[in-house]
């Protein structure tokens, strides 16, 4: 693997049997010889725009492969960031762990709270619908706030310290 300038000689453009797009490239090197027979995949940068002619930077891979041999152009990784770290994270990666660390705590005590909103909810209706019979619109709120407060402060209680709401 060379990493290196290159002048495109001659392309053609082809579609693969999948559907994905590539170049079959002659490449000028720098010190005048040529690299033909080298693949350049639609994922290269500016890869619409190449056209003979046009210099590019990239590294070079053989591989081979039984009595095949592939040659294809990748472009230059970035370079390695202050931190040690290549890519698009350049920030410190122990206190972006610790925030999402947080953030998964936060979110789960938030998905406690939501059941706990939602099921005595529903609970308090099912216990209210039992007591409905010939009950006016307020009698019947006042029976839900009811099973609501006791669900709501009966909730982390042991089933052996229960106490009736009446």
């Amino acid at each position: 693997m060379l990493k290196m300038r290159y002048k495109i000689n001659w392309l053609e453009e082809k579609t693969t049997s999948t559907g994905k797009k590539k170049y079959d490239l002659t490449l000028d090197k720098e010190d005048g010889t040529q690299e033909d027979k080298v693949t350049m995949w639609a994922d290269f940068p500016d890869f619409a725009n190449m056209k003979p002619g046009t210099e590019i930077e990239g590294d070079v891979v053989v591989k081979v492969n039984g009595q095949y041999t592939n040659k294809t152009i990748y472009p230059i990784k970035p370079k390695v960031a202050p931190t040690g770290q290549t890519g698009g994270f350049k920030g410190n990666m122990v206190a972006t762990m610790a925030k999402k660390q947080e953030g998964i705590e936060k979110s789960q005590s938030r998905k406690e709270d939501s059941i706990q909103i939602s099921s005595t909810a529903r609970d308090a209706t099912i216990l209210t619908t039992a007591e409905l019979n010939g009950k006016t619109e307020q009698e019947i709120k006042d029976i839900w706030t009811k099973w609501r407060k006791w669900l709501l402060n009966n909730w982390d209680v042991d089933e052996r310290e229960l106490k009736a709401p009446f």
